[in-house]
């Protein structure tokens, strides 16, 4: 239980670090990095996904630094649609 836990903060981790290396932050301060319900919802499956997939192919601490990677790389991708789906939206003024 403790180990669930403990992948839980990896992969929180790691999906935060992604999203913010992305680029999310905007010059003089004026950033949005609250996370939304989807980015909950997409690190909740990142941990369900590594749950199920942990005592198959690797052990745990190899396990933990694959979800690590895997939801940096999450994060990173998922912040770059987000912020050009954004950017597409706004109006020219």
């Amino acid at each position: 239980m403790v180990g669930h836990i403990a992948l839980m903060f990896f992969i929180l981790s790691g999906y935060s670090a992604g999203a913010v290396s992305s680029g999310g932050i905007k010059p003089r301060g004026q950033s949005n990095l609250a996370p939304s319900c989807l980015d909950t919802l997409i690190a909740g499956g990142l941990w369900v996904g590594s749950v199920l997939v942990r005592p198959r192919f690797a052990g745990r601490w190899a396990s933990s630094g694959v979800a690590l990677a895997v939801a940096f790389a999450a994060g990173f991708i998922f912040e770059r649609l987000q912020r050009q789906d954004h950017e597409d939206n706004v109006l020219p003024q």
